[in-house]
């Protein structure tokens, strides 16, 4: 049984863009329903579109969690949106413990941050080079 086009958008768009989600609902194969995708450009732009949906759902969601003050949001928005203003992680081998591994946020004070912000278990590390 052939499924219809008009099928494959309603169920796109209901599965967030799932192919085996939707594959398994009609009882096709995922390689074939990617396939038709790939071929079809309206069911491309629904995938595309239910997909950025859930991206947005998402990112309220980390938005929300960032207001409340869970740290892993915090952290987690500072590692990704907040490079620019010279939040990032970096990965640091001290051979003087038998190569710990240690998390550090490097933080550029360029002015636009409150000072003295540093994220919980972090330390600020002052480099003469990034002023």
């Amino acid at each position: 049984m052939k499924v219809q086009r008009k099928e494959l958008l309603t169920a796109i768009q209901n599965n967030e863009g799932s192919v085996v989600e939707i594959a398994t609902k009609f009882g096709i194969t995922p390689r074939g329903l990617r396939k038709r995708i790939q071929e079809n450009p309206d069911l491309k732009e629904a995938q595309l579109e239910a997909r950025e949906r859930l991206v947005d759902i998402a990112q309220s969601k980390l938005g929300d969690a960032v207001r409340r003050g869970d740290a892993w949001a915090v952290k987690f928005t500072l590692e990704t949106w907040g490079k620019s203003r010279g939040f990032t992680k970096q990965i640091q081998v001290d051979s003087n413990t038998e190569n710990e591994i240690v998390t550090v946020f490097h933080y550029i004070d360029d002015g636009r941050n409150p000072p003295g912000l540093n994220p919980p278990g972090t330390k600020r590390i002052d480099n003469a080079d990034d002023k």
